[in-house]
């Protein structure tokens, strides 16, 4: 398959990769780290605390204090500004019933029935008691791909829209070959 010099190149390749990854890792929970701190230290200032006056860092919006921070520091349009002068326009429209209110009215319906049905989903399994965790775990991806099938042929159908699925057995089988060649020449 590959000649000598290739699997040099390979494993050079995979040896690279796996460092960069390994420094990603790193900084990712060193990221996590300072993203905690920082939360930590605008809950205080912010007065954002329990009734002992702890500071409740969980209801920091991380998005927003990194908007914020883009904005302030790195000049980048803050998104949320934006999205949040957008939102006013829409309010008005609807608070002022320029919006048809059966539209809004049928939509807030469907979305009841929406939160309904996913509660009849979760009693569903409630229900079953008796499967093991593992048989009820296969049976919601087996749940989870029938809807997603008939999912994807209805946007097909009724908009055009098809989802292409990946054919990745090519790249797993050449992976496991790469893994063989990489396992045999150490």
């Amino acid at each position: 398959m590959l000649n000598e010099e290739q699997v040099k190149e390979l494993k050079s390749l995979v040896s690279k990769l796996i460092n960069l990854n390994s420094e990603k890792l790193d900084l990712e929970f060193l990221k996590l780290e300072r993203e905690e701190a920082l939360k930590n230290d605008i809950a205080t200032v912010c007065k954002i605390v329990d009734k002992n006056q702890n500071p409740l860092s969980t209801k920091v919006k991380m998005p927003f204090v990194i908007s914020i921070i883009n904005e302030l520091y790195k000049d980048k349009e803050n998104k949320f500004d934006v999205d949040y002068e957008t939102m006013q326009i829409y309010k008005r429209a609807i608070e002022k019933k320029e919006v048809s209110q059966e539209l809004v009215d049928s939509y807030i319906t469907v979305n009841d029935l929406l939160d309904e049905n996913k509660a009849n989903l979760k009693e569903v399994f409630k229900e079953s008691s008796i499967l093991p965790k593992e048989v009820l775990d296969a049976v919601i991806l087996i749940a989870k791909e029938d809807y997603q099938n008939k999912k994807d042929e209805r946007l097909f159908k009724e908009y055009g829209k098809e989802k292409k699925q990946k054919d990745n057995s090519d790249i797993l089988s050449l992976k496991d070959e790469i893994l063989k060649i990489l396992e045999d020449n150490k």
